[in-house]
């Protein structure tokens, strides 16, 4: 499920000393925790928190948006990491639809969107 996908992405970006993670709601998330280090996972669309969605995609009913481009597709996902690598999304439009991260082209740029574990685009958008 959702905790091994994330628990085996950790370990395999990190492979001194894996982080101790710990799963909330975004809605169980106070203000010091706030300052931490934050990752995302799920339906951006469903976000309810707008310091959360200050980003360069936007929301969009059942997917998100980019340059105003619509992404609904249940297979549409999106990897991104904010300007001081404090906050990681990784986002997808379905429940049914498996994400796997290892796929999803992450590199050196800080926003990829794919369909299908496919890279559909790329680049550096703080």
């Amino acid at each position: 499920g959702l905790k091994m996908t994330l628990s085996n992405c950790v370990k395999c970006c990190n492979l001194y000393k894996a982080p101790v993670l710990i799963y909330k709601h975004e809605s169980d998330i106070n203000k010091l925790e706030q300052r931490n280090h934050l990752f995302f996972f799920g339906k951006f669309y469903d976000f309810k928190r707008d310091e959360f969605s200050k980003i360069p995609i936007q929301k969009d009913e059942n997917g998100f948006r980019f340059h105003g481009k619509r992404f609904i597709c249940p297979e549409n996902s999106f990897y991104y990491v904010n300007k001081s690598c404090t906050q990681m999304y990784f986002c997808k439009n379905s429940e049914q639809y498996q994400l796997n991260p290892f796929l999803m082209g992450i590199g050196a740029y800080s926003l990829h969107i794919n369909a299908d574990n496919q890279v559909l685009m790329t680049g550096l958008y703080m």
